[in-house]
C-alpha cells in the first residue's frame, strides 16, 4: 500500500481500522480492570494506558468451536446434549459423548430420529418439542429460561447404524410449556 507521505502512515497504523479498534482493551491501574473506558482516568485526566490487544485467533477459535456444535438445555438450563453441525446427519450426542439420535430436514422443520428408528419429536427454531407440543429442550438463546454454566464435554463415542426410520407422526400445534419430561429421557429414547 502506498502513502502520501510519513505522516498518514503513521495516522494509519496508530488507529488501525474500526473492528480491530473494538478488540483492544485497556488495563486501568486504578480500577484494576480491563476496559475501554474509565471513569477514574477522566477524573484524574490521566493519560497512560497500557494497551493490551486480545488475542484475535482466540476470539475467532472460539467462534468457530460455537458454530460446530449447538448446545442443547432442559428446561432448569441445564446442558444436557449438543448438535454436532459438522456432522452431515446432524448428530445429537449426550453430554457424556453418547449419540442418540439425529435431525432430518423437512422443510423448516427438523425431524428428531432415534438411532433405533423411532421419532422422538422435532427441532424448530432452537427449540426441542415432543409429540404432544410441548418444549423439551432448547438451545440458548431461543427461550428466556435462563442457561447454566456448560461443562466440559467427553469424548464422542462411535455413532451406531440408523435402523429404518419409522414415519413421522403429525405435528400438533407448539404449546407454551415445557413437558414433564426430561431431556435427557426424551433423547435416551432413541438410543439404540
Amino acid at each position: 500500500m502506498a502513502f502520501k507521505n510519513e505522516k498518514d502512515k503513521n495516522k494509519i497504523q496508530r488507529f488501525g481500522s474500526e473492528q480491530i479498534r473494538k478488540l483492544i482493551a485497556f488495563y486501568c491501574p486504578t480500577c484494576h480492570i480491563l476496559t475501554n473506558r474509565c471513569e477514574s482516568l477522566k477524573k484524574n485526566k490521566m493519560k497512560i494506558f497500557k494497551p493490551i490487544t486480545i488475542a484475535l485467533t482466540f476470539l475467532f477459535s472460539s467462534q468457530l468451536a460455537f458454530s460446530q456444535e449447538i448446545s442443547l438445555f432442559n428446561s432448569d438450563g441445564e446442558a444436557i446434549a449438543y448438535i454436532d453441525t459438522e456432522d452431515e446427519d446432524l448428530t445429537i450426542y449426550m453430554w457424556k459423548g453418547t449419540p442418540v439420535a439425529y435431525l432430518d430436514s423437512d422443510g423448516d422443520i427438523f425431524n428428531i430420529y432415534g438411532f433405533n428408528g423411532e421419532h422422538l419429536g422435532w427441532y424448530k427454531n432452537g427449540i426441542i418439542r415432543d409429540h404432544k407440543g410441548y418444549a423439551v429442550g432448547f438451545k440458548k438463546g431461543a427461550t428466556n429460561t435462563y442457561t447454566k454454566y456448560e461443562p466440559y464435554k467427553a469424548y464422542k463415542k462411535y455413532k451406531p447404524y440408523k435402523a429404518y426410520k419409522k414415519y413421522a407422526p403429525y405435528k400438533p400445534y407448539d404449546k407454551n410449556n415445557f413437558s414433564n419430561e426430561s431431556l435427557s429421557l426424551f433423547l435416551m429414547k432413541g438410543k439404540k
